[in-house]
């Protein structure tokens, strides 16, 4: 038997570096999981376009079928409309793999006696050879042709109308076909929304090779079948070949009538249970389900997958699903196979914070879990998502820093607040809709960084950095927010495993009143053994995590290791019926074990509420309100479109829709790219990348792109960052435009009849001082990753229709912060070892940008209309001090301060600030108020300043606006001492709104 592949096969492997923003196959598989034709990507003729080749013999082989369809007269015009479809690339290889018949059957595979399991380059089923086994049995196919427009045609007519009775070429070259039916109907769906379909196609039985799955596959495997990566590692390859089959059948497609299980229901098993009687409380229904439990079928409830209970029908359950800004596939409770393919894509979460519009924030986690639940309705999501991200963004070259809300400690608590409000939508009663996770507890914010992993990295943190920095926002998620979940982080707090530090848990719930379920990210409990050799055994990490507050594993490690360490004494079963209280608690909460669904709006929800034209909308208005303008050189913005005659969008991310997403980004609704955006403005708009990809390792394509620049009237030049610069497990080495991209950006300017336009992608900063400077660069846009439709947004606020507002919710420091190690925690600056401090409460040194910048269409001015003198404290600490009362350590301090604890009332000190906001402009727009505050004396070991609170309003050309400002001096305007004791400071300080300032004093 010949195991070999076939000689016009490559590996993953080969094809990967090719395919990587090809098609959603090669991002969810390994390297040698699946096998792709042979073919390659051409980049110097155009980003994103396949070529192909027939050899002189008429076989099949690698170079230019756009050739051939350039060859075929009539067809030319039809395939150039098809090849700026949205979601290009996926369509495209599905056109010419379609029309070319150049796919396997199992049963040619078995004739050919090949081993290896090609999979389906749309869908990762099986690969098929004629045109109507794809139709018969790939499901991909059958949706796209139905996108298409053709799914009312027989298989045989078909066919027929595939190649193009029209084509002149069409008896020279059969297989070459215009699809004019399709691209006409296709084109009018692409405007009006692509209708999405149901199929309940079954998979074939398919041979299955060696396999070795990437990290996202094993997680997989690791929820189903209880497998760790390394025992996966270490099981004998036939048996591999049947595990990987039983994950392919796993994932096959469900149908849409699918609905979740209800074991309560009055049909169900458990009916006659107390669990299942929602008369009773809670925590009685939650003992009553332990109870019936034994310790077997306990531990099993310990993993993100839990085991069903089949004697009490107790379903299984999946833990783990993800809606960082829209539903995404990153975990495996949420999946795009039924009759839901699709979700919307708001903004990444850094530059929906450049709104600093908490009413945004709220009402778009709110239209998230609107979809999350209909996801959940038809059975393709589950009922608790990990989200949202609320680290404090402390290094720039952080590569998760895209997914929260900044640098700033009260904009990323305000953040998670409105988040997990929206999302849970929790009742009077405590009832929820879904349920929130705010991650990563705590101080995570390093991936790998010289050495420094995640996995293994101990966040040396001082008392004073922690209170002050790093806990705020979740002491806010819990205490406003009310989160039902937190999810415990990879990494050591000086010196302790994160979900194994117990003062830290308890912190939560004993301090914070915490009431939910705690879950560790996903393997973060094997690695205290397996990487960090903290314990000195499985069993003992298992016995430090539990006795710690843990509730539930990310991951198979309290599957395969709790049982031994119960009866190696190190946990008692009474550990695990406290967790499992936690985790079934919650799901009470959610109503899984209500005897009736009961008549919320919630439950109604489905399929028609999952990429609705409001969500949409609902995304244009996140999206506006995030992008910040950070140059215009003599009002060079907004570009008048009656005088523009064309355009050359110009970078390797402008007709990319896939970039647009950033990390965590699940399958886009509608996507709008920035050449589609802009054609809807300007129709003359040319496409050239310039790069290959934004690594821009090459000038190759330099040539053509300054060629089109320099004939165009005006030009949009995409540069930036994408997910092969900064993600999960991937931080930034330099801050500065990858590769050879500032040599782009300035040989552009260099030769065009105008100044250029810059538009800048990406999570973190980046140092564009030389674009500041360059007077050929007249605009410069900060559009983060904007979602679905980015594309659209910034063209509203290229040519006027949007008056910019958005206001960076992070520091963009110089290339020199590089200098400064990842690895140091420490928020203050420290000048005898040249430390400059971190984010704009300490950072001591230059900036490309500061926090808060953001330019406007207008011009804004301010004046203080009512701000306080002075603040008098609470009369029973004076009589306290008077009387000699004070407590030793605050008397030591002297008399310049008054700890937190010490005030009678907080909420006595409360007060406003009301501002008026004028607009000088010559347009209406938005503006977002931001107030500082600092001590007048500027003390060493305090914030240089510090966002006490934010209002964004409108205001009409010419018009005041009035705001108010809400401050409590006990949460806002205090500092934390070394001891990470709350303090308010005495004396003066000053409210600072940009220029503008008012001063006050505290006084005791």
């Amino acid at each position: 038997m010949d195991n070999s592949l076939p000689n016009n096969y490559i590996s993953v492997k080969e094809a990967l570096p090719r395919l990587a923003q090809l098609l959603p196959t090669p991002r969810n598989f390994g390297e040698n999981q699946l096998h792709f034709r042979a073919h390659e990507l051409h980049l110097s003729a155009g980003a994103d376009k396949l070529f192909w080749r027939w050899r002189s013999d008429g076989k099949f082989s690698t170079a230019s079928v756009y050739k051939r369809m350039v060859e075929a007269g009539k067809c030319q015009f039809v395939y150039k409309h098809l090849w700026n479809l949205k979601a290009p690339l996926t369509v495209r290889m599905f056109l010419v793999l379609l029309a070319h018949d150049r796919i396997l059957t199992q049963v040619q595979l078995q004739k050919r006696n090949i081993t290896v399991n090609p999979k389906c380059v749309m869908c990762g089923s099986l690969i098929l050879e004629s045109r109507e086994h794809l139709f018969a049995e790939c499901v991909f196919a059958q949706s796209l042709w139905t996108r298409l427009g053709c799914s009312h045609l027989p298989i045989s007519t078909l066919l027929q109308n595939i190649c193009g009775q029209n084509c002149p070429s069409r008896e020279k070259s059969k297989n070459i076909c215009h699809l004019e039916c399709a691209t006409d109907l296709l084109i009018k769906q692409q405007q009006t929304g692509v209708k999405q379909i149901t199929t309940s196609t079954k998979l074939q039985p398919t041979i299955i090779s060696e396999i070795r799955p990437s990290n996202f596959m094993k997680h997989r495997l690791n929820n189903y079948l209880r497998l760790s990566h390394e025992m996966f590692d270490e099981i004998p390859k036939p048996v591999r070949s049947l595990l990987s089959l039983l994950l392919l059948l796993l994932l096959i497609p469900l149908s849409s009538s699918t609905l979740p299980n209800r074991p309560c229901a009055s049909s169900g098993a458990a009916n006659a249970f107390p669990f299942c009687n929602s008369s009773l409380p809670l925590l009685t229904r939650a003992e009553s389900l332990v109870s019936l439990l034994t310790l077997d079928e306990k531990i099993k409830q310990l993993s993100n997958t839990a085991d069903a209970v089949p004697r009490l029908g107790l379903p299984a359950y999946e833990w783990w699903s993800e809606a960082l800004h829209g539903l995404c596939a990153n975990g495996p409770g949420v999946l795009f196979n039924g009759s839901i393919r699709a979700a919307t894509v708001f903004p990444q979460i850094i530059l929906a914070a450049a709104s600093f519009n908490r009413t945004l924030w709220r009402e778009v986690a709110r239209a998230i879990a609107e979809e999350a639940r209909a996801m959940h309705n038809v059975g393709q999501a589950g009922l608790t998502f990990w989200a949202p991200n609320i680290n404090i963004f402390r290094d720039p070259r952080w590569g998760r820093g895209q997914e929260t809300p900044g640098e700033d400690p009260l904009t990323v608590s305000t953040f998670a607040v409105e988040y997990v409000k929206g999302f849970q939508h929790e009742d009077d009663n405590g009832g929820l809709m879904l349920s929130a996770c705010c991650k990563h507890f705590t101080a995570y914010d390093l991936e790998k960084w010289n050495g420094s992993a995640r996995y293994t990295f101990n966040a040396k943190v001082t008392e004073q950095d922690m209170e002050d920095t790093f806990q705020p926002p979740f002491k806010s998620c819990i205490t406003e927010g009310h989160a039902s979940c937190l999810m415990c982080a990879y990494n050591q707090v000086n010196g302790v495993p994160s979900c194994a530090r117990e003062a830290l848990l308890n912190q939560a719930r004993d301090e914070w009143g915490f009431e939910g379920y705690i879950t560790s990210d996903c393997d973060a409990v094997a690695i205290i053994y397996e990487n960090q050799t903290y314990s000195s055994s499985p069993e003992e990490s298992i016995a430090d995590v539990l006795k710690a507050g843990m509730d539930i594993n990310c991951g198979t490690y309290l599957l395969r290791h709790t049982k031994s360490a119960i009866e190696k004494g190190k946990v008692e079963e009474e550990d695990i019926n406290r967790a499992l209280l936690n985790l079934f608690t919650v799901q009470l909460r959610l109503g899984r074990f209500n005897a009736e669904q009961n008549n919320q709006w919630f439950n109604r929800l489905g399929h028609t509420d999952v990429c609705t034209e409001n969500h949409r909308n609902l995304a244009l208005e996140a999206t506006r309100q995030g992008l910040v303008l950070l140059k215009n050189e003599n009002g060079f913005l907004p570009l008048k479109r009656q005088k523009v005659e064309s355009i050359a969008v110009i970078g390797p991310a402008g007709n990319d829709t896939d970039i647009l997403g950033g990390d965590y980004t699940g399958i886009p609704c509608r996507p709008v790219s920035i050449l589609e955006g802009i054609q809807d403005y300007i129709e003359n708009t040319i496409f050239v990348p310039g790069c290959q990809n934004v690594s821009c390792n090459s000038t190759s394509g330099f040539d053509l792109a300054t060629d089109v620049a320099t004939n165009s009237d005006y030009v949009i030049l995409v540069a930036g960052l994408s997910l092969t610069e900064e993600t999960e497990d991937l931080d930034r080495v330099s801050l500065l435009l990858p590769g050879k991209q500032m040599q782009l950006v300035n040989t552009i300017s260099s030769v065009t009849k105008r100044p250029i336009v810059l538009v800048l992608i990406g999570g973190g900063p980046i140092d564009v001082s030389f674009a500041k400077e360059n007077k050929d660069i007249g605009g410069i846009i900060w559009i983060g990753y904007p979602g679905e439709v980015g594309g659209q947004v910034l063209a509203e606020v290229l040519f006027g229709d949007y008056n910019p507002d958005g206001r960076l919710p992070i520091t963009w420091y110089p290339e020199s912060f590089t200098n400064v190690p990842m690895s140091d925690m420490n928020m203050r600056p420290d000048p005898s070892r040249s430390y400059p401090g971190r984010t704009y409460r300490f950072y001591t040194g230059e900036t490309v940008y500061k926090f808060g910048y953001g330019l406007s269409y207008s011009n804004f001015s301010y004046k203080f209309l009512s701000a306080p003198e002075k603040l008098i404290l609470s009369l029973p600490y004076i009589e306290m001090f008077h009387m000699g009362k004070i407590p030793d350590y605050v008397r030591t301090d002297g008399p310049d301060h008054v700890y937190i604890k010490d005030i009678s009332s907080c909420q006595d000190l409360k007060f406003s600030v009301r501002v008026s906001v004028f607009n000088h402009g010559v347009m209406n727009g938005a503006h977002t108020v931001l107030l500082f505050v600092r001590h007048r004396s500027n003390l060493t070991d305090y914030p240089v300043k510090q966002l006490i609170g934010f209002e964004r309003v409108h205001t009409s050309v010419g018009e005041t606006t009035e705001v108010e400002i809400f401050v409590d001096p006990c949460k806002h305007i205090s500092v934390a001492n070394k001891q990470g004791k709350r303090r308010l400071l005495l004396g003066a300080h000053v409210f600072m709104l940009e220029d503008l300032e008012h001063e006050f004093y505290i006084q005791a």
